[in-house]
């Protein structure tokens, strides 16, 4: 299980009806490692929330807090790219299984091909 254990907590009691807040400890000190994107989703909407709360009432957002909803940003940016760069991988190995045996040797050909030329240059 990827996480503390407060998170690990959280998430047990969240499956079990009982409302629990994300502290602003939480947001101070996440670690990107640590989490899920699950996980980095609920601390952005907290962050959004929370500056939105300040600027409401009319109090400056803090510093760090603007920071964290950067880092959150980026973080789940980066995250998602990922997921998306594995499941291109997966899909093209998918394709690939499906090809034949004379594009196959098509491939391996042209790819000789290119490489001797690289080599001849």
């Amino acid at each position: 299980m990827k996480g503390t254990r407060e998170q690990y907590n959280r998430r047990n009691a969240a499956r079990k009806g009982v409302i629990v807040m994300t502290s602003l400890s939480e947001l101070k000190n996440y670690n990107v490692d640590a989490v899920t994107l699950e996980d980095l989703i609920h601390l952005d909407a907290t962050a959004q929330a929370t500056m939105a709360s300040f600027t409401r009432n009319q109090v400056d957002v803090p510093e760090w807090l603007t920071n964290t909803a950067k880092r959150l940003m980026v973080d789940i940016r980066q995250r998602n790219r990922d997921v998306i760069e594995k499941k291109l991988s997966e899909a093209r190995s998918r394709q690939a299984q499906l090809k034949t045996t004379e594009e196959k040797r098509k491939e391996a050909t042209e790819e000789v091909e290119k490489l001797t030329k690289l080599l001849n240059a």
